[in-house]
């Protein structure tokens, strides 16, 4: 894995995975049209064979630069389209998670009893933030759709039973 920091890129969605991976949500419109090859170009080829995770087929890649490194855990679909991103222990900013405006949805998190999960499908985001210092823990990126749809996912990580908050 590269150690380096990532590649300048040269179309859309690796423009979207990188604002993604430095923290800027605000500019982050989903992954529609994202591939594993947009992954590779932008992060560098892992040289790993896929792993098999939460959500099915997936790679993890390391980034780092600007004095941060973060892992993101990405799934394919089996013809190759990006399914969903996941970075752990994101450590987003509550500024940053301010300018996004109000969620769409709010629920529990499968996180736990400190956590909420906040619903921005119409950005391709979710955000898992702690309730006491509003900070995003876990961030879950994916194409853009309807937060309705994005609750039906394996990768809302919705409580059983929960309502709307």
């Amino acid at each position: 894995m590269s150690s380096s920091p990532p590649r300048v890129p040269d179309d859309g969605c690796q423009r979207a995975l990188l604002a993604l991976a430095n923290g800027e949500l605000a500019v982050f419109r989903g992954t529609d049209g994202c591939t594993r090859a947009d992954a590779d170009r932008a992060f560098g080829v892992t040289g790993r064979a896929d792993e098999h995770g939460l959500f099915g087929k997936q790679q993890t890649y390391r980034v780092t630069g600007l004095g941060w490194e973060r892992y993101l855990q990405i799934a394919f679909a089996a013809d190759g389209a990006l399914d969903a991103i996941v970075i752990h222990n994101a450590e987003i900013p509550a500024d940053a998670i301010a300018a996004l405006g109000a969620p769409e949805a709010r629920h529990r998190s499968g996180l736990g009893p400190d956590h909420e999960q906040w619903v921005y499908a119409s950005r391709g985001l979710t955000l898992h933030v702690d309730v006491f210092d509003q900070r995003g823990a876990v961030l879950v990126a994916y194409r853009r759709m309807t937060a309705a749809e994005f609750l039906a996912r394996p990768y809302a990580w919705k409580v059983t039973g929960d309502d709307e908050l």
